[in-house]
């Protein structure tokens, strides 16, 4: 429940100022898919910085760019089809972890 609460500050972020159309969230994990690899970097830059001055977080080292249409593997759930886009799979964690 804490990381839902406390996950909303990044979703404000993301919708409100990157206004990233398609972009999922459940706890700590979350995606963002795009056909843009270049937009996506500067997104990826943006919420790394976010998250590290706003939240004290940082993204999980093993967090990658992958090309969903060949299906990703969210939340032990595997998509499939995701048509010509690229995706972003997140995790993040406490700084001080």
């Amino acid at each position: 429940l804490f990381a839902n609460v406390y996950g909303n500050r990044l979703d404000k972020f993301v919708k409100h100022v990157l206004h990233i159309p398609y972009y999922i969230r459940y706890m700590d994990d979350f995606v963002i898919l795009t056909p843009n690899l270049n937009q996506l970097k500067k997104w990826v830059k943006r919420i790394e910085e976010f998250l590290e001055k706003e939240m004290a977080l940082q993204i999980n080292p093993k967090s990658t760019i992958l090309y969903a249409g060949n299906g990703i593997d969210f939340c032990t759930l595997y998509y499939i089809n995701l048509f010509e886009l690229l995706c972003y799979v997140f995790e993040y964690r406490n700084a001080a972890s």
